[in-house]
């Protein structure tokens, strides 16, 4: 069986649409955010399931819902959770194997947000797929940040979180971009020559006719018309739109109501800038922590 791809990075780094398109391509299978890693058992994942809302696993629940049953509907999401609930021991690697069995020789392609959440958890992944692909996936930290703030408190207007884990008072969504990315390059460091690759979300995006041939070069996965053409219609996979009541999400809502892929768009996607005041603080400015880090992904 492959080997399966993680997409590493933190939420609203563009994950949901670049997952579903390279799960899109034939030889692969795109997943919901799965989240099965979080603890050291699938019971514990249950309990701490960071993205529960109000029914935590949702993406798992969608995933067992459409292998076992073909379908995803209230009464099939119920047998996923009562799946689960009988498995409340297995880890996450156990789940995953279940998937692969399910699926056959297509790689998984996983992109959790719980998967970088500590690198307590980033650590179990790689002991239990040593020799899994792994791609960093980035977006300039201010675009990101926006897309946080307007994601996470949408009525709130400006609101900064006080910490002081870069030596000085930062916006939480500041740190964790650079918290996140620092932890995938020290694990970048200690993978095989070729095991991770690095992509800017907004190259790719921009131009995915040119990138996604590399990725599948890299991935040791054809790169023909056909498979190409499957990979620009992300739209067609099971989990690219809402789910029944108890488990209606697994990735970006704003990508599940509208995923299909809008080339013009793309193609125009704004550059951003490190200078000047964060958008979400007009009192701050990136912590020089973040600019050199951001610089070093080519961001200016």
């Amino acid at each position: 069986m492959p080997e399966p791809l993680f997409i590493l990075c933190p939420g609203r780094s563009f994950s949901s649409v670049v997952s579903t398109v390279i799960g899109q391509h034939p030889q692969c299978y795109g997943l919901p955010e799965l989240n099965i890693f979080i603890g050291r058992s699938l019971g514990e994942c249950w309990d701490n399931d960071a993205t529960r809302s109000t029914y935590p696993l949702q993406g798992l629940k969608r995933t067992l819902a459409q292998l076992h049953d073909g379908v995803q509907t209230d009464e099939t999401i119920e047998k996923a959770e009562a799946w689960i609930a009988e498995r409340r021991v297995w880890s996450g690697a156990a789940v995953m194997a279940h998937i692969q069995e399910q699926v056959g020789d297509r790689i998984l392609v996983d992109k959790s947000p719980a998967n970088v959440v500590h690198p307590k958890v980033l650590g179990q992944i790689v002991r239990a797929y040593p020799r899994a692909s792994y791609l960093q996936l980035l977006r300039h930290p201010r675009t990101r940040g926006k897309s946080h703030m307007a994601a996470h408190y949408p009525k709130a207007g400006i609101k900064r979180v006080m910490i002081d884990a870069m030596g000085s008072p930062a916006p939480d969504v500041e740190y964790k971009w650079h918290s996140t990315h620092k932890m995938i390059d020290a694990l970048a460091r200690e993978l095989s020559l070729g095991q991770m690759m690095r992509i800017r979300g907004e190259d790719l995006l921009r131009d995915l006719r040119l990138y996604l041939p590399q990725i599948c070069e890299w991935l040791g996965i054809r790169a023909d018309a056909k498979a190409l053409a499957a990979m620009l219609r992300p739209e067609d996979s099971p989990y690219a739109c809402l789910g029944p009541t108890r488990a209606r999400y697994g990735a970006n809502p704003g990508f599940l109501a509208n995923p299909a892929l809008d080339f013009d768009r793309l193609a125009n996607i704004p550059e951003a800038s490190l200078d000047g005041p964060l958008d979400w603080d007009a009192q701050a400015e990136f912590h020089p922590d973040t600019r050199h880090h951001a610089h070093a992904y080519g961001y200016r």
